[in-house]
């Protein structure tokens, strides 16, 4: 195989790109060439690759370079299989028309990273795509983190401090893992950010994206046109302004404009929402599906989305994962969805003018960033006119104050914008902006001008192919056009001799030739000049025209909200009136009664009738040990209780007949089985993490779904575990638990601890067939069924047979008296005298839960 390399005595184009090149590390390079976008050398060889296109070469033997393109106007095909496979991009433009003899002039337009690209194919509809900048900055007092992030493509702009050691704060990371960004800047000296990097994909800053306090503050000032970022409430939190003017700058340098629809930011507020960690978000599929080939449908997002605006999609999304723990936050929101309930005309009405308006939010990124074309100003007027539709549906009902519209700000933009652009712009207009044909009728009297030329030009010309063949009798003369050679007329080669002596030769073809004349020439230059100039002019036009509504930006961004909130409550409505949802009740303190509750998600899927359960917590029933068999229900069941705490403050109506919920400040969830082989975790050892993490943070506002603790390891082990995390649970932490179990030894506590109430899920025995009612009942129960759920699993009928008849010596063992003994169950243990001083010797009030666990297994270990 010929090796291709770059040619010893450089070409001036060569010299061209590799100065851009240098001047964009890391990224794969498009070169503008005529109808092409080229890439050579290491790239071409990369985006061959990738893309799956032919490697080609530039120059001959020796002197060969690899070389790979793709069609300009494919760009939008190929770029998001570059970004999706981690590559950054820099977009290099002719900007001059080429000449011959001259090295077209040519220049980086724009860089698109994961964080930071615009493009509608590569962008989630429904989704924010989000860019975070993480910084640290040690102090007097400690280390301070900063975080900031953003959405380029809508313009949401968040940013906060937060207080920790030289560990990344438990509540910045939990931040990170919500908005899951596409990529995290960090500076490449920041040692303490660098564990950022084992979980998200990270960008490396060097010096020139240092700054201090002070620039960073001029830096935020100058974006959004203020004198002081009091007014934004991060003023005083160095490291987030830091964090806040790093990210602003980067995003500037890779779009290579000012972002004019970046006009706020909002201070990461996490005192207002309730902290959802990695586990909970993901075991509870709350957006996302718990397996990688998981359907989103059968999520809680994707049960409650009847949005019908991208913006109101995506609002819903960030409402599931920051639940609220204000009591009025909460109760304002239900309030908003409650009017749509109980009026469904209104609801109807708003609905059918939601469903008209496009993503305004994203129509402003492009507006903000220069890309946004006729067609986008056109959305934006249609957006505008059905927004000012739904504000003034919503002013004539008696509204609550969460679903107010500013009817007169929208009034204001259908003078100011909406009527604009409807005069300035055609209806239908092309995705182009620079050919022309965008501009209406009777906006400029200057176009109206060029244009009746043109027109007039065009009707002559075409008039003269029919004077032609007149004057001729050439019946198969054509008058023609193409952008080499402009107008011309063709004659067939039969018909040569009929042509007149003031035809002057243009071209020679293989059937015909082509000629020009002095009349068609001056009609030409008429024609071609004004399509020239009006096209320039249009341009110039509609160049005033975006930056008029760019004006306008922030109002509309505020529409933008407005119009969201009212797609998320009256999307909530729709999902109560069609699922029969309540609105809860909500309460700081007291009991937690749900009445007929049921799992939103799958009562959708379940096929058959749900089997609603109820529950209760009080502080004299506050934990509940629940046991059953394998598919029984127990873990549909203490999973639906969450989701319903979570759905009420989320501000939705909840699936149950009733519902009085006691607000929680955390939701916490271990269950399921998974491992962590990256980071040389088992799945008993991500377990006990996670565990040991509910027990650290849980407080007696919270609510812990517990589900199968310590099977990962040996029956005893689990069975010692499990007991000693409910005993710290009933004695320690007084939070509302559901803990699900298998382990039937666990059930004698609900006499040791007055907290904790035994529940189990009602089986049914009827000619030896098992019947699961899904029923949640007072009591424990002893039998686990698991061969019976094999039986149902399609396991082979000698393998269940053998086992029933094990599992019928095993339980004939258990109840004979052991010789030896190899593990004891609790209330066997001997009185060994070291072992008592021991347990005397323990200070249980300064132990942690992992500490008590070890000493445990420690003491256990002896015995044996």
């Amino acid at each position: 195989m010929l090796e291709l390399r770059i040619v010893a005595e450089k070409t001036p184009m060569m010299r061209q790109y590799e100065s851009l090149k240098a001047e964009h590390p890391g990224c794969v390079l498009l070169f503008r060439m005529g109808d092409f976008y080229e890439c050579f050398l290491d790239d071409a060889r990369l985006v061959s690759r990738v893309l799956g296109i032919t490697l080609t070469a530039r120059g001959k033997d020796e002197n060969r370079t690899a070389m790979a393109g793709i069609p300009y106007h494919a760009l939008a095909q190929y770029l998001p299989k570059l970004i999706r496979a981690g590559h950054k991009v820099a977009i290099a433009e002719q900007t001059e028309e080429p000449q011959s003899g001259k090295l077209v002039e040519r220049k980086v337009v724009k860089v698109i990273t994961a964080g930071t690209v615009m493009d509608e194919n590569t962008l989630a509809e429904d989704d924010n795509n989000h860019i975070a900048s993480v910084i640290s900055i040690k102090g007097r007092s400690g280390i301070s983190w900063g975080l900031a992030y953003a959405d380029v493509s809508t313009g949401a702009f968040f940013a906060g401090e937060f207080a920790g050691m030289h560990r990344l704060p438990e509540a910045l990371m939990h931040e990170l893992f919500r908005v899951r960004p596409s990529e995290v800047l960090i500076h490449r000296d920041d040692e303490r950010s660098q564990i950022v990097s084992e979980r998200f994909p990270v960008t490396l800053l060097d010096e020139m994206y240092t700054c201090s306090h002070a620039e960073a503050e001029r830096t935020l000032k100058e974006q959004f046109s203020v004198t002081s970022l009091k007014g934004f409430g991060i003023e005083q939190q160095t490291a987030g302004v830091i964090a806040a003017a790093l990210l602003v700058k980067y995003m500037a340098d890779t779009q290579k404009t000012r972002l004019e629809h970046l006009t706020s930011v909002r201070q990461i507020q996490h005192s207002e929402w309730m902290l959802l960690d990695q586990s909970t978000i993901r075991n509870l599929e709350l957006v996302y599906p718990l397996r990688s080939d998981g359907r989103m449908d059968q999520t809680l997002y994707g049960i409650l989305n009847h949005c019908l605006t991208p913006m109101g999609q995506r609002m819903l999304r960030q409402h599931i994962l920051r639940p609220l723990i204000s009591r009025d936050a909460i109760m304002e929101r239900l309030d908003c969805v409650e009017l749509f309930v109980g009026n469904a005309h209104l609801r109807t009405e708003v609905r059918s003018h939601l469903a008209e308006i496009p993503d305004l939010e994203r129509v402003l990124g492009r507006i903000g960033t220069g890309g946004a074309n006729a067609r986008d100003l056109i959305y934006l007027a249609t957006g505008l006119e059905h927004a000012a539709s739904t504000a003034r549906l919503l002013s004539a009902a008696k509204t609550p104050p969460g679903l107010k519209a500013d009817t007169a700000r929208l009034e204001t933009l259908e003078k100011n914008v909406v009527s604009l652009i409807r005069r300035a712009v055609v209806e239908d207009p092309p995705v182009t902006v620079t050919e022309g044909n965008i501009i209406a009728r009777g906006f400029s009297a200057e176009l109206d001008t060029l244009k009746q030329a043109e027109r007039e030009g065009k009707e002559f010309i075409r008039n003269l192919q029919k004077q032609e063949i007149e004057n001729t009798g050439i019946t198969s003369l054509k008058v023609k056009f193409n952008k080499v050679f402009g107008y011309y007329i063709e004659v067939s080669k039969s018909n040569l001799d009929k042509v007149p002596a003031h035809y002057v030769r243009k071209q020679t073809l293989v059937n015909a030739e082509r000629f020009i004349t002095d009349e068609l020439k001056h009609w030409e230059e008429q024609v071609l000049g004004a399509e020239e100039k009006s096209a320039a002019l249009e341009y110039r036009l509609f160049e005033e025209l975006r930056a008029g509504v760019s004006a306008h930006i922030r109002e509309i961004q505020e529409v933008g909200s407005e119009i969201a909130r009212i797609d998320v409550a009256s999307g909530l409505a729709e999902v109560a009136a069609l699922n029969n949802y309540v609105k809860p009740d909500l309460r700081e303190e007291g009991e937690t009664v749900i009445s007929g509750g049921r799992h939103p998600v799958v009562e959708r899927f379940a096929g058959t009738d749900f089997i609603r359960n109820d529950t209760f917590f009080n502080d004299d029933e506050r934990i509940h040990l629940i046991t059953g068999p394998n598919m029984s229900g127990k873990s549909t069941y203490i999973r639906q209780v969450a989701l319903i705490v979570l759905l009420a403050q989320t501000g939705s109506y909840v699936p149950a007949d009733s519902a009085q919920v006691v607000i929680a400040d955390r939701v916490f969830t271990r269950v399921g089985a998974s491992d962590n082989l990256a980071s040389g975790e088992s799945t008993f050892m991500v377990e006990m993490n996670e565990t040991a993490n509910i027990l650290n943070n849980a407080t007696v506002r919270s609510l812990l779904i517990l589900d199968e603790v310590g099977r990962g390891t040996s029956t005893y082990d689990g069975i010692a575990i499990a007991r000693a995390i409910v005993e710290h649970l009933a004695r320690i932490v007084p939070a509302r638990t559901l803990f699900a179990t298998h382990y039937h030894e666990l059930t004698e506590l609900e006499s040791l601890e007055s907290c904790i109430v035994n529940y189990n899920v009602q089986v049914r025995e009827h000619n030896g067939t098992i019947l699961f009612m899904r029923k949640i009942e007072r009591g424990a129960t002893d039998k686990s069924y698991g061969i019976h759920v094999a039986e149902i699993a399609g396991l082979p009928r000698s393998i269940t047979e053998r086992a029933y008849q094990l599992l019928s010596d095993l339980e004939s063992q258990r109840e004979k008296p052991a010789d030896h003994p190899q593990q004891l169950s609790f209330g066997q243990l001997p009185s060994v005298s070291h072992i008592e001083d021991a347990l005397r010797s323990i200070d249980t009030d300064s132990m942690t839960p992992l500490d008590a666990l070890k000493t445990l297994h420690d003491l256990r270990s002896e015995l044996e």
